[in-house]
C-alpha cells in the first residue's frame, strides 16, 4: 500500500515538474510539449488510427535495425576469429 502510495505521489510530481518547465517555454512546443499536450495527441492518434500507423512504422525500424546488427555481428566474426563482441570459451 505505502509502494504504491509512493509511486503515485512520484508520478505526479514527474508531472508537475514536466508542466511547469513546459510552460516556462524553454523549447518550442514541438520539442517540449504540455503533458495535455501529449495526452490530445495520443486521444487523437488512437481517435483516426495513425497511432497504428506509427506503432507499425517504429517497429519495421526496429527489426530492420536488429537484422542489420545480426548480419554485421555475423560477418564480422566470420572475417576474423576473435573480432565478434561475443566471446565463448
Amino acid at each position: 500500500m505505502k509502494k504504491s502510495v509512493n509511486q503515485l505521489i512520484f508520478a505526479a510530481g514527474v508531472l508537475v515538474v514536466w508542466e511547469g518547465l513546459a510552460l516556462l517555454k524553454l523549447w518550442p512546443p514541438y520539442v517540449f510539449p504540455t503533458p495535455r499536450g501529449v495526452a490530445e495527441s495520443f486521444w487523437a492518434g488512437i481517435a483516426d488510427h495513425s497511432i497504428w500507423i506509427g506503432i507499425a512504422v517504429s517497429l519495421r525500424r526496429v527489426a530492420i535495425g536488429y537484422a542489420i546488427s545480426v548480419v554485421w555481428e555475423y560477418f564480422s566474426a566470420c572475417g576474423s576469429p576473435g573480432a565478434s563482441s561475443f566471446k565463448i570459451r
